[in-house]
Parts: C-alpha cells; sequence; structure tokens
C-alpha cells in the first residue's frame, strides 16, 4: 500500500510523494492490526466478527470525520458510501473464499 501510494502521488508530481507513502501504509498497518485484535482475543469467531465489524464502522466514520474537518467534504455521505464500498468487498471476498473452500478443500 505504501508502495502504490508512493507511485501514484510521484506520478502525480507531489512534492510530499513519500510523506504520503509512508502515513499510507501507517494507515494501513494500524488498520490491519485493529481488524485482527478481536480474533486473538475472543475465542468465538462470529463474536470476534461482530466486534471487527464494529471496529470497521468506527474507523470509517472517524476517518470521514477527519476528512469532513480538513477539506469540508460532506461528512455523512461519503462515510455511507466507504461503509458501502467495503461491505462489498468484504462479501465478495467471503464469496470467493467460500466457494475456494469447497471447491479446492482450502
Amino acid at each position: 500500500m505504501s508502495a502504490s501510494c508512493y507511485l501514484a502521488e510521484k506520478t502525480a508530481n507531489n512534492p510530499y510523494a513519500f510523506r504520503a507513502g509512508i502515513f499510507t501504509g501507517c494507515a494501513y498497518l494500524g488498520t490491519c492490526i485493529g481488524l485482527l485484535i478481536p480474533f486473538f482475543i475472543i475465542d468465538d469467531t462470529k463474536v470476534a466478527m461482530n466486534m471487527s465489524f464494529c471496529i470497521v464502522v468506527v474507523m470509517i466514520f472517524g476517518c470521514n470525520y477527519c476528512i469532513h474537518r480538513a477539506t469540508g467534504r460532506a461528512f455523512l455521505r461519503h462515510a455511507i458510501e466507504m461503509l458501502l464500498i467495503c461491505s462489498a468487498v468484504s462479501f465478495v471476498s467471503f464469496f470467493i473464499a467460500d466457494f475456494a473452500n469447497r471447491v479446492f478443500g482450502i
């Protein structure tokens, strides 16, 4: 994620491309850790999934609030849009993994 962000910003001639890449990498790492923590502290997978979902919602709304404060963009509209996109990606990923499990026994 860091490298992709850096290359995109470098292509756009952003003088802060390296900084953007570092921030993106740190945000990505923090998000991954935040989403995995429930699975390490809770034995019930369904409860951990629900806890992880709640963490995602808080992160999405928190990030969009910060974006709203910094840029003035519409907070609720963008937060719901991001939540819907993340949910769609999650469902598609789940069904691909379920298909692989059924077909290949993975």
